[in-house]
């Protein structure tokens, strides 16, 4: 004799999965759009890797500490994280290799044309999952991606290109760059769901965050020079930026990824910028929200709410 679901007990852990994705997103965006409101002011007074590197070494202290105080609740249970190959290489995408590439591509174009390119994150995310990982093609996972996608590449066309003058040359160096950057994110995103699916998040990040800062810091040794002329004053707030608001996002994304999929992940952090163009305005006043920009923030949430919705992992019958 079989026993059919408990379908009440499956629709209350849905809907409070539901609630904890929520939360991630509310928190992801708002700690997002605060570091980089306070990110974009403090790297201009230090070389971009270095603070990448002060900032990582936070988050990483950070986490480490978090790490510390569940050890009681993990220490009795057995994971099977990455193997050590698998986790040089997400440390490679995820980190090392997405904050390089993105320093390099600013060199030659402005910020707001590497956030039009990154903005095919999503894409290449659906993409590489169909092609790659067996992920299903879902018209409504398609309409999520391409909302999400072209209402941040039509909001970064907004932004204009800070009155930059590029050579044709430049721009599709900063732009490969950048093309690069996004391809290695993506397939971040899809390599951690498969190879970190049993890993605690706050166990395995030191694991990613350790060998990038070593690598950034190789890199900036060569491009950057000496990090001794950083004043206390900035070290002292990348510190406290990579401390308070960026550890927290390193383990609700990756955290994310394991709930809700690495597409609509990745479809949170290119909301970033409108996220935090939203913060910015609110706290600066300079400009007031137009009706096109909440056209594009609607645009961009409904993508987000196709994604979170269409993209949960189905419940087990028995």
């Amino acid at each position: 004799m079989t026993s059919k679901p408990d379908m009440h007990f499956e629709t209350q852990k849905t809907g409070s999965q539901g609630v904890k994705v929520l939360l991630l997103l509310v928190g992801i965006m708002a700690l997002y759009a605060a570091s980089w409101v306070w990110s974009g002011q403090v790297l201009t007074e230090a070389p971009p890797l270095w603070a990448v590197v002060i900032r990582l070494s936070a988050s990483l202290a950070v986490i480490l500490l978090v790490n510390h105080f569940n050890r009681s609740d993990t220490a009795s249970e057995t994971h099977d994280g990455p193997t050590l190959p698998q986790t040089l290489v997400l440390s490679a995408l995820g980190f090392a290799g997405f904050f390089c590439f993105t320093y390099f591509a600013l060199q030659s174009i402005p910020p707001s044309l590497l956030v039009l390119v990154l903005s095919g994150i999503p894409i290449l995310t659906f993409l590489q999952g169909a092609l790659f990982f067996g992920a299903p093609l879902a018209a409504l996972s398609i309409a999520g991606t391409v909302l999400i996608a072209g209402a941040t590449a039509l909001f970064a066309m907004r932004l204009g290109v800070d009155g930059t003058t590029m050579t044709a040359n430049d721009s599709l160096i900063g732009i490969g760059y950048g093309v690069l950057a996004a391809i290695g994110y993506s397939f971040y995103g899809l390599l951690y769901k498969k190879w970190a699916v049993s890993a605690p998040v706050v166990r395995l990040l030191p694991r990613l965050i350790a060998p990038s800062i070593i690598g950034i810091v190789m890199i900036a040794l060569v491009f950057e020079g000496s990090p001794l002329n950083i004043s206390v004053r900035t070290i002292l707030e990348l510190i406290v930026i990579g401390a308070i608001l960026a550890a927290p996002v390193y383990m609700m994304y990756n955290t994310l990824i394991l709930i809700s999929g690495p597409l609509a992940a990745s479809s949170i952090s290119v909301c970033a910028p409108i996220s935090t163009f939203l913060l910015d305005t609110l706290v600066s006043e300079q400009r007031g929200l137009t009706m096109i920009d909440f056209a594009l923030v609607l645009a961009a949430s409904v993508g987000v709410v196709l994604l979170v919705l269409f993209n949960q992992p189905k419940a087990k019958t028995s």
